[in-house]
């Protein structure tokens, strides 16, 4: 026993894990307990029980259980503040699974620390732990799936491919954005079947599984429709494609004129804000869900400028680093975004051509080796899948809405390091 435990500190992860939690200790006393966004009381307020077959249309389950769950224990005196203490823990479980995601690609221990300490104390991810969002929560699953999959890519079993699926569908109840998560992986065991003929069994129970999780997700959406009268993962998703027909205008182009004519007579009412959640508010009580989700479509279907818009926006969110937060030091010159910043100095240009380089990378060496880079592959699927989500579906936000794909873009990061590097354990993954 007085080995293991001499052993265990010779393991520097617990330095790391020791200096993250001191620096997040000192970072978390220097802001508010706890930060409610504008969405967090959907999730506070949540009253639906799945058991009954009752289905929020909003809100998936996974959050607001988690919330109720540490309420029921904790009591209602404070609970919020729980919530929050609850996510700073769990947070270190994220940094643990991070650290050991990078030791399968490398075993270089200045790359292991360092890259760590980063992730483990960068203000613009930890303090989304005080937050009362998906986004604490949503990492730690990124990061769980993250190290099943490197696991998978270098020894494949049965029960790693459940329990991959059976996170996804738990991630996709956490956050519906995460939909997109099923078709990759779904091509990521097709490709195994061409590519790793060995693994025959394995990637069956993949398929089988993702099978079973879509008919899981369409038992939901038909909870929904019977519900809320939307065949869909979550009502969320019309009414981002309804915000972004407000804000870009597309809202003139809609089928239905007399909605048009409502939301000009509101614009014209907010004196022509620029809020459109003002004006979404404004009239959204006024029309049936079908009608609401019908209006946005046929405004993005007929707009003749929407393809130029979302261009824009791809040119917009280059600009735009990949860290950011809803909490800081107030009347500070110099606050936690900047500290932020410094610690991940990224903007999505650079995402941009990271993810044009790794498919160059990885055609060339499919054409060279008859061989896919998994690891190249599934990080660079993971970020251009979620670029491609916030552009196209969310209307605003796309720093926020990136953050779980961080820890991606720092593990291709290291791999490429160790490309250039000769690192044994990442020329051996390519061969």
């Amino acid at each position: 026993m007085k080995n293991k435990i001499i052993n265990l500190f010779k393991e520097h992860i617990i330095f790391i894990v020791i200096f993250c939690i001191l620096c997040q200790v000192i970072i978390y006393s220097t802001v508010n307990q706890y930060t409610l966004a504008g969405d967090s009381n959907t999730y506070l307020e949540f009253d639906e029980n799945i058991l009954n077959g009752e289905v929020d249309e909003e809100r998936t389950p996974v959050y607001p259980y988690f919330i109720k769950i540490i309420k029921l224990i904790s009591g209602q005196e404070n609970y919020i503040r729980n919530v929050v203490i609850v996510q700073e823990i769990l947070f270190i479980i994220t940094i643990i699974l991070f650290y050991y995601s990078i030791k399968q690609i490398t075993n270089n221990t200045l790359i292991l620390s360092i890259f760590t300490i980063i992730f483990g104390i960068c203000p613009n991810i930890i303090l989304w732990n005080t937050v009362i969002l998906t986004e604490s929560l949503a990492m730690l699953e990124m990061a769980l799936l993250i190290f099943f999959t490197l696991k998978y890519i270098k020894k494949s079993n049965n029960i790693l491919a459940g329990l991959i699926v059976g996170l996804i569908f738990i991630m996709i109840m956490t956050r519906p954005s995460y939909i997109y998560l099923l078709p990759i992986y779904i091509l990521f065991w097709l490709l195994r079947f061409i590519f790793n003929k060995n693994e025959l069994k394995n990637n069956l129970t993949g398929i089988i599984s993702c099978i079973i999780c879509v008919a899981l997700i369409l038992g939901y959406c038909w909870l929904m429709k019977i519900n809320h009268n939307v065949f869909s993962v979550s009502g969320i998703s019309y009414v981002n494609n309804f915000i972004t027909a407000l804000d870009n205008k597309s809202y003139k182009f809609a089928d239905n004129k007399e909605m048009v004519e409502a939301i000009d007579k509101a614009f014209e009412e907010e004196n022509n804000t620029q809020n459109v959640w003002t004006i979404w508010r404004k009239i959204k009580n006024n029309y049936t869900e079908e009608e609401k989700k019908d209006f946005a479509s046929s405004a993005i279907k007929n707009d003749p400028n929407y393809n130029k818009y979302l261009i824009n926006k791809v040119f917009y969110v280059s600009t735009l680093n990949i860290g950011t937060t809803y909490v800081d030091i107030e009347n500070s010159n110099f606050g936690y975004k900047d500290i932020g910043h410094i610690l991940l100095p990224i903007n999505f240009a650079v995402i941009y051509v990271m993810i044009i380089v790794s498919v160059i990378y990885l055609v060339y060496n499919l054409i060279k080796n008859k061989k896919i880079n998994w690891y190249v592959a599934f990080f660079s699927v993971l970020i251009a899948s979620n670029i491609f989500a916030l552009i196209v579906k969310a209307p605003f936000e796309q720093e926020r809405l990136f953050l779980c794909s961080v820890e991606s873009v720092l593990l291709l990061i290291i791999y490429a390091l160790g490309i250039f590097k000769g690192d044994r354990k990442v020329e051996k993954s390519i061969l």
